[in-house]
Protein backbone atom coordinates (compact mmCIF):
# COMPACT_ATOMS: atom_id res chain seq x y z
CA UNK A 1 0.00 0.00 0.00
CA UNK A 2 1.09 3.21 -1.26
CA UNK A 3 1.25 6.56 1.31
CA UNK A 4 -1.89 7.68 0.00
CA UNK A 5 -3.76 4.12 0.53
CA UNK A 6 -3.44 3.25 -3.31
CA UNK A 7 -2.38 -0.37 -3.76
CA UNK A 8 1.08 -1.03 -5.81
CA UNK A 9 1.58 -4.38 -6.89
CA UNK A 10 5.09 -5.85 -7.15
CA UNK A 11 5.34 -9.44 -8.36
CA UNK A 12 7.86 -11.01 -10.56
CA UNK A 13 8.29 -11.70 -13.87
CA UNK A 14 10.95 -13.46 -15.64
CA UNK A 15 14.23 -12.49 -14.51
CA UNK A 16 12.74 -8.98 -13.66
CA UNK A 17 10.02 -7.44 -11.24
CA UNK A 18 6.94 -5.77 -12.68
CA UNK A 19 5.80 -2.89 -10.02
CA UNK A 20 2.49 -1.33 -11.15
CA UNK A 21 0.13 0.31 -11.24
CA UNK A 22 -1.46 3.53 -11.47
CA UNK A 23 -5.02 5.44 -12.41
CA UNK A 24 -4.49 8.31 -14.05
CA UNK A 25 -7.38 9.66 -16.29
CA UNK A 26 -6.05 9.92 -19.65
CA UNK A 27 -8.55 11.91 -22.94
CA UNK A 28 -5.73 12.20 -25.22
CA UNK A 29 -5.09 9.89 -28.85
CA UNK A 30 -4.90 6.43 -27.47
CA UNK A 31 -1.18 5.69 -29.36
CA UNK A 32 0.02 8.34 -27.37
CA UNK A 33 -0.52 6.73 -24.26
CA UNK A 34 2.60 6.62 -21.80
CA UNK A 35 3.40 6.75 -18.27
CA UNK A 36 3.71 9.95 -17.08
CA UNK A 37 7.00 10.86 -15.28
CA UNK A 38 5.25 11.75 -11.52
CA UNK A 39 3.78 8.40 -12.11
CA UNK A 40 7.08 6.01 -12.55
CA UNK A 41 8.04 8.57 -9.35
CA UNK A 42 5.28 7.43 -7.39
CA UNK A 43 5.73 3.85 -8.15
CA UNK A 44 9.64 3.46 -7.22
CA UNK A 45 9.29 5.94 -4.40
CA UNK A 46 6.50 3.34 -2.85
CA UNK A 47 8.70 0.08 -4.16
CA UNK A 48 11.75 1.80 -2.06
CA UNK A 49 9.62 2.28 0.72
CA UNK A 50 9.20 -1.70 0.83
CA UNK A 51 12.44 -2.57 -0.51
CA UNK A 52 14.65 -0.08 0.87
CA UNK A 53 17.91 -1.85 0.01
CA UNK A 54 16.85 -2.73 -3.37
CA UNK A 55 18.79 -1.32 -6.15
CA UNK A 56 16.31 -2.09 -8.88
CA UNK A 57 16.48 0.22 -12.16
CA UNK A 58 13.87 1.15 -14.49
CA UNK A 59 14.38 -0.98 -17.71
CA UNK A 60 10.94 -0.59 -19.26
CA UNK A 61 7.95 0.82 -19.01
CA UNK A 62 4.18 0.72 -20.37
CA UNK A 63 0.61 1.89 -20.15
CA UNK A 64 -2.46 1.01 -20.92
CA UNK A 65 -6.17 2.33 -21.41
CA UNK A 66 -9.51 0.62 -19.74
CA UNK A 67 -12.55 2.30 -20.97
CA UNK A 68 -14.61 3.04 -18.19
CA UNK A 69 -18.06 4.57 -18.41
CA UNK A 70 -19.45 8.20 -17.65
CA UNK A 71 -21.65 8.37 -14.88
CA UNK A 72 -24.43 11.23 -14.96
CA UNK A 73 -21.57 13.23 -16.76
CA UNK A 74 -19.05 12.42 -13.90
CA UNK A 75 -15.73 9.42 -14.68
CA UNK A 76 -16.79 6.05 -13.60
CA UNK A 77 -16.26 6.08 -9.52
CA UNK A 78 -15.39 2.45 -8.86
CA UNK A 79 -12.73 1.37 -11.56
CA UNK A 80 -12.77 -2.07 -10.76
CA UNK A 81 -15.79 -2.71 -10.64
CA UNK A 82 -17.63 -4.30 -14.35
CA UNK A 83 -20.52 -2.57 -15.79
CA UNK A 84 -22.99 -4.94 -18.35
CA UNK A 85 -25.88 -2.88 -20.00
CA UNK A 86 -27.31 -2.61 -23.21
CA UNK A 87 -27.09 1.04 -23.28
CA UNK A 88 -27.21 2.48 -27.48
CA UNK A 89 -31.13 2.92 -27.97
CA UNK A 90 -30.53 3.60 -31.55
CA UNK A 91 -29.15 -0.37 -30.91
CA UNK A 92 -30.75 -2.05 -28.23
CA UNK A 93 -29.41 -5.45 -28.91
CA UNK A 94 -26.28 -4.44 -28.44
CA UNK A 95 -24.42 -5.45 -24.43
CA UNK A 96 -21.60 -3.64 -23.58
CA UNK A 97 -19.11 -4.40 -20.83
CA UNK A 98 -16.98 -1.54 -19.09
CA UNK A 99 -14.34 -1.93 -16.33
CA UNK A 100 -13.25 -4.72 -14.81
CA UNK A 101 -10.09 -7.20 -14.01
CA UNK A 102 -9.39 -9.58 -16.36
CA UNK A 103 -9.09 -11.73 -13.20
CA UNK A 104 -13.49 -11.67 -12.58
CA UNK A 105 -13.65 -12.48 -16.48
CA UNK A 106 -15.74 -15.64 -15.50
CA UNK A 107 -18.52 -13.64 -13.47
CA UNK A 108 -18.39 -10.95 -16.06
CA UNK A 109 -19.34 -13.51 -18.68
CA UNK A 110 -22.13 -15.41 -16.91
CA UNK A 111 -23.71 -11.40 -16.40
CA UNK A 112 -23.13 -11.09 -19.86
CA UNK A 113 -25.12 -13.93 -21.01
CA UNK A 114 -27.76 -12.90 -18.30
CA UNK A 115 -27.99 -9.81 -20.43
CA UNK A 116 -27.84 -10.74 -23.59
CA UNK A 117 -30.76 -13.27 -22.74
CA UNK A 118 -32.59 -10.63 -21.26
CA UNK A 119 -31.52 -8.78 -24.91
CA UNK A 120 -32.78 -11.79 -26.91
CA UNK A 121 -35.97 -12.63 -25.05
CA UNK A 122 -34.64 -16.55 -24.47
CA UNK A 123 -33.04 -18.92 -22.40
CA UNK A 124 -29.14 -19.28 -24.04
CA UNK A 125 -27.33 -23.03 -23.04
CA UNK A 126 -25.77 -23.00 -19.36
CA UNK A 127 -22.13 -22.92 -19.77
CA UNK A 128 -20.20 -25.27 -18.20
CA UNK A 129 -18.64 -24.62 -14.51
CA UNK A 130 -15.58 -23.70 -16.24
CA UNK A 131 -12.67 -25.55 -17.58
CA UNK A 132 -9.40 -24.66 -17.89
CA UNK A 133 -7.98 -21.40 -19.64
CA UNK A 134 -6.51 -22.67 -23.07
CA UNK A 135 -3.15 -24.32 -22.48
CA UNK A 136 -3.77 -25.01 -18.71
CA UNK A 137 -5.28 -28.05 -19.06
CA UNK A 138 -2.11 -30.14 -16.94
CA UNK A 139 -2.03 -31.24 -13.94
CA UNK A 140 0.22 -27.91 -13.01
CA UNK A 141 4.07 -28.85 -13.26
CA UNK A 142 5.58 -27.11 -16.01
CA UNK A 143 9.03 -29.28 -16.58
CA UNK A 144 7.25 -32.30 -17.83
CA UNK A 145 5.61 -30.34 -20.40
CA UNK A 146 8.90 -28.33 -21.35
CA UNK A 147 10.70 -31.85 -21.39
CA UNK A 148 8.05 -32.85 -23.98
CA UNK A 149 8.84 -29.82 -26.08
CA UNK A 150 12.28 -30.11 -26.10
CA UNK A 151 12.25 -33.81 -26.85
CA UNK A 152 9.93 -33.03 -29.86
CA UNK A 153 11.37 -30.09 -31.11
CA UNK A 154 14.97 -29.65 -30.01
CA UNK A 155 14.88 -26.85 -28.00
CA UNK A 156 16.73 -26.00 -25.43
CA UNK A 157 15.59 -25.95 -21.70
CA UNK A 158 15.24 -22.38 -21.42
CA UNK A 159 13.26 -22.44 -24.48
CA UNK A 160 10.69 -24.51 -23.82
CA UNK A 161 10.62 -23.64 -19.90
CA UNK A 162 9.45 -19.65 -21.42
CA UNK A 163 7.08 -21.18 -24.46
CA UNK A 164 5.38 -23.36 -21.47
CA UNK A 165 5.08 -20.83 -19.16
CA UNK A 166 3.70 -18.60 -21.09
CA UNK A 167 1.22 -21.13 -23.17
CA UNK A 168 1.24 -24.53 -20.81
CA UNK A 169 0.09 -27.19 -23.06
CA UNK A 170 -1.11 -24.65 -25.90
CA UNK A 171 3.10 -24.73 -26.23
CA UNK A 172 3.47 -27.10 -28.86
CA UNK A 173 1.25 -25.10 -30.98
CA UNK A 174 3.04 -22.19 -30.63
CA UNK A 175 6.20 -23.57 -31.77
Amino acid sequence: EAKDGRAVLVMPWRTMTLVGTTETRFSGDPAQVRPLPAEVEYLLRTFHRYFPESDMQVRDQFAGLRVLPLAHGAAFHRPRETLCRTDAPEQPRLVSIYGGKLTGYRPTALRTLERVESVLGRALPVPGEGGPLPGGDFPGDLVPLARTLEGQHRLDHVAAMRLVRLYGSEADAVV
